[in-house]
């Protein structure tokens, strides 16, 4: 019983200690509006534009890990991969289980050709998570990185049996599209659906059913 109240003073201290570094880091609304300004400049492919707007942010907010993670990515397609690298290893450093970092440092390791250490942390992920085709191609690239023809068409048939679930989300929106009297965007939306398919696939199928029917009521041929 002595001994229960000796350690009740310390696990307090310890679980307010714990407080700063497990609770959730919210940014601003302003830092958001200017988040999704770089997000923009980001998607118009004017990295220049998008690198100063994320400068200005982390600047104020350190803290704002989607902002440090998308000038990770503008570093990358700069050809800067140490600045890169040294970006996704603090976001990794700070945040264990950020897959999408980890993915680009992969990336980075690969850009620098640094085959060994992008192989053992891609295989480390995979280990955990077996069903994300971005990893199996990833694990397939290095694999033909290193002549290793054989596995590496193991793993892009492996990552290749994940299109027709992607295909099915494609089919779903464009469905959504049509609901809503959107005929043009479930028309592209179904395009990519049959594009990604596999041939003979179900949701192929379905895909090619929906788009006659909305070329049928818009009276193309």
């Amino acid at each position: 019983m002595e001994n229960r109240c000796r350690l009740l003073p310390r696990i307090s201290f310890l679980l307010f200690a714990c407080l700063p570094a497990c609770t959730p880091h919210h940014p601003s609304s302003d830092m958001i509006s200017q988040y999704l300004s770089a997000k923009d400049a980001y998607a118009a492919g004017d990295l220049e534009e998008t690198e100063q707007r994320l400068g200005a942010i982390l600047a104020k907010d350190r803290g704002f890990h989607q902002a440090r993670f998308l000038l990770g990515k503008v570093y990358y397609f700069q050809d800067r991969t140490a600045d890169a690298r040294r970006v996704f290893t603090s976001l990794l450093r700070g945040h264990r289980g950020y897959n999408e970092a980890e993915i680009w440092l992969v990336r980075v390791l690969m850009q620098e050709g640094a085959t060994d250490q992008a192989k053992k942390r891609v295989e480390d992920l995979i280990a955990f998570d077996a069903a994300d085709p971005r990893l199996l191609f990833l694990r397939g690239s290095l694999a033909l990185e290193e002549s290793d023809l054989k596995n590496a068409l193991e793993f892009f048939e492996r990552a290749a049996q994940f299109g027709d679930e992607l295909a099915r989300a494609h089919l779903e929106m464009a469905r959504l599209y049509y609901q809503f009297d959107l005929p043009e965007r479930a028309m592209e939306e179904l395009a990519l659906c049959r594009t990604i398919a596999s041939e003979g696939s179900m949701v192929g199928e379905a895909a090619g059913t929906l788009l006659d029917s909305v070329r049928k009521e818009r009276g193309e041929q």
